[in-house]
């Protein structure tokens, strides 16, 4: 059974289901639906160009297949019964294929140039922060540590007014890109085992020591990581440009 919209009556029939335009389209506001529903007409005019076989269908859908050999032919069915014309089931079932397809012939290519240009943020830091609104006060702990009076750990536990005291102080390893841009700007030339002199980040006063730097290799994890980063921001910015043109 295929979905229809009658333009004279502004009725769409999905199964026994038959609602009006004034219906849906207040639903479709709900939880901002429409931005979906556009990212998927997006998606679906560049997945128009991928092809797939009945293979590709078997292979994706093996598991379902197994214990019910008739899945595809249920799961067309069903689909129809949603309003999905019978000319694009088979577009809709392979659609998973699709788009991992699109990715890789779109995005992969780029992964090695991508991962050089970005890798210094990717690499991973572990390093430890003390916090104190009283510069005095930082700056005393700071000449305590390098005396050798006490331990950087030691200091941030007792005097660190940030929520890293209840671990001495210590954060990482996490991704440089993941800081702020301040904590970014220090730590990306210091060495391991460099502390930094005090810095001001929003009336509070902070310092820093670099245990050690990770450096990132692009390995099958990172580059799914950059093809899923290219994906998403091809997908937002051709959404603006979709939606540009509906209002020109």
């Amino acid at each position: 059974m295929q979905g229809k919209q009658t333009p004279q009556s502004g009725k769409v029939t999905v199964g026994r289901l038959e609602l009006r335009q004034d219906e849906v389209i207040p639903l479709l506001s709900l939880g901002n639906l429409w931005v979906k529903v556009i990212r998927e007409k997006v998606l679906d005019r560049e997945l128009a160009r991928e092809e797939f076989t009945e293979g590709d269908l078997l292979s994706l859908y093996r598991k379902e297949l197994a214990k019910e050999p008739d899945y595809l032919q249920r799961m067309g069915r069903q689909l129809e019964a949603q309003g999905v014309p019978g000319e694009r089931v088979m577009f809709y079932l392979a659609r998973p294929v699709l788009v991992a397809r699109f990715k890789q012939r779109a995005f992969a290519p780029h992964v090695a140039s991508l991962f050089l240009k970005q890798k210094q943020m990717k690499d991973s830091v572990v390093f430890s922060v003390i916090r104190h609104s009283e510069r005095d006060v930082l700056e005393e702990l700071l000449h305590r540590v390098l005396a050798g009076e006490c331990t950087f750990a030691d200091t941030a536990a007792r005097y660190s007014e940030g929520s890293e005291s209840v671990t001495g102080g210590m954060i990482g390893p996490v991704p440089l890109g993941r800081l702020s841009p301040h904590l970014q700007k220090i730590l990306a030339p210091m060495q391991d085992g460099e502390m930094s002199g005090l810095f001001l980040v929003k009336e509070t006063w902070g310092l820093v020591q670099l245990h050690r730097k990770i450096s990132a290799v692009l390995d099958e994890k990172m580059a799914k990581e950059l093809i899923e980063a290219q994906y998403r921001e091809w997908l937002d910015n051709e959404m603006k440009k979709f939606i540009d043109a509906q209002g020109s």
